[in-house]
Order: C-alpha cells, then structure tokens, then sequence
C-alpha cells in the first residue's frame, strides 16, 4: 500500500522562460503530509512502522525474485524481518540454502 501510493520528491523547478520558475531558495511546492503519515493515519499504527513494514516487504520481494520462490513462501519460512532484510542481500545460491534451512526448522522449540 504505502510503496502503491509513494510519490518521487521535488517539483517542477522551471527556468528563466516559464511561469513555474521560482527563486532560489522558494520550496519547490506546499509541504504535504508524507505518503507514509497518510497510510499510519489510515491504518492506525506509527510512520516509522509503515517505513519499516515497507522495507520487509522490499526485502520479501528481492528474496522471492533471487530464489524463484513466490512471495508467500517466503513470508511462511519462518525467516524474521530482520533475517530477511539480512538475507535478501545475499547470493541466489545462500538465499536457497537459507529457505530450505529455516523451511525444515519451522516450528521446531529453540
């Protein structure tokens, strides 16, 4: 939802020929509220857990894509936010290893 809605910063900056331009030190437009404060506000929880939550899901992304698993297998793995975000950093080959790894520990008592 929040990485749906995100929007790219700055603004049209214009030059000397258009209407658009501005000085040198005018803000580029209005300050709105974040893309993140409107989706915390929505779904009742913090900025910074919206922020969080969107880098697990960048991270969930990169280790499907790398390890041709879906997105669901890997959030069943058993892989916490912060091994994810470890992990998806790492090669296809450790990627697999670490999925078939935590897949046969699921559910084990440490």
């Amino acid at each position: 939802m929040y990485e749906s809605l995100k929007q790219s910063r700055g603004g049209d900056r214009g030059n000397q020929y258009t209407k658009v331009a501005k000085g040198q030190n005018d803000p580029l437009a209005k300050p709105k509220i974040s893309t993140a404060q409107k989706v915390a506000e929505k779904t009742g929880v913090s900025e910074k857990t919206i922020k969080r939550d969107a880098k697990y899901a960048e991270s969930v992304d990169q280790i499907a894509s790398k390890a041709g698993v879906s997105p669901q297998e890997v959030l069943t793995s058993g892989l916490s936010k912060k091994q994810a975000q470890e992990v998806s950093k790492k090669s296809p080959e450790v990627i697999r290893q670490k999925l078939v790894f935590q897949h046969c520990n699921y559910g084990e008592s440490k």
